[in-house]
């Protein structure tokens, strides 16, 4: 799951963390090898997909509307959690009280810093249920 600024994002269908080591590559004539490269800075973003639509069942998430609102009012810089969920069960409804995150996959660690929104777009076809990105880039570190 998707937090920002610790509240889940509504209706989401896919998440996505991107973690891109920019690498500082220098060779000369006496690097019979190869090129040597250290890695520079750490570039990352975070994406994520939703359904957008007025459910009042996901009160306690972040909707398309408020995700505009932030974006439009040129909210600085929002604190990003990918974590996973110890109550996420296929087919049940979000918990009453919403999500949280806790780290309960050792094969997924959490991971946070601070993005800012780069871009929201929303697909609205002929079929199906109107569809949000929404796409952060990271201002700091990744931890």
């Amino acid at each position: 799951m998707m937090f920002l600024d610790g509240t889940a994002l509504a209706l989401a269908t896919n998440h996505t963390l991107n973690i891109n080591p920019q690498i500082d590559e220098t060779a000369t004539k006496d690097d019979a090898l190869g090129p040597a490269g250290d890695i520079d800075i750490v570039d990352w973003d975070v994406s994520a997909d939703s359904v957008v639509g007025a459910n009042a069942d996901v009160s306690n998430e972040l909707t398309y509307e408020e995700l505009i609102a932030a974006q439009l009012s040129c909210a600085a810089v929002l604190g990003v959690v990918m974590d996973a969920v110890p109550d996420a069960v296929q087919d049940e409804a979000v918990p009453a009280a919403g999500w949280s995150g806790g780290n309960v996959a050792a094969s997924y660690p959490k991971r946070s810093g601070q993005a800012m929104i780069s871009e929201i777009a929303i697909e609205a076809s002929d079929e199906g249920f109107a569809t949000m990105n929404v796409q952060l880039a990271g201002t700091g570190p990744l931890s």
